[in-house]
């Protein structure tokens, strides 16, 4: 009777483990899917920020053309 227990402890063993091995794959590729994500978002903030400045360059260069050019049109 403890042989055929231990053989059943075993064999659920097994079975445990290759569920939590499948499990464990799961888990890893949706940490891969996020860390693309992550990459993905971290590029368009890169991209946001690159325009955010570029924006900031414009306005400034607006900014003094309106300045220079105050007065020009007078009728």
């Amino acid at each position: 009777l403890g042989s055929r227990m231990a053989i059943e402890d075993n064999i659920n063993l097994k079975r445990d483990v290759e569920g939590n091995g499948v499990e464990i794959q799961y888990v890893w590729d949706d940490v891969e899917e996020l860390w693309d994500e992550l990459d993905a978002l971290t590029r368009t903030i890169s991209r946001i920020t690159e325009l955010q400045q570029r924006v900031a360059i414009i306005e400034n260069d607006l900014k003094y053309i309106s300045r220079d050019h105050t007065g020009l049109m007078v009728e």
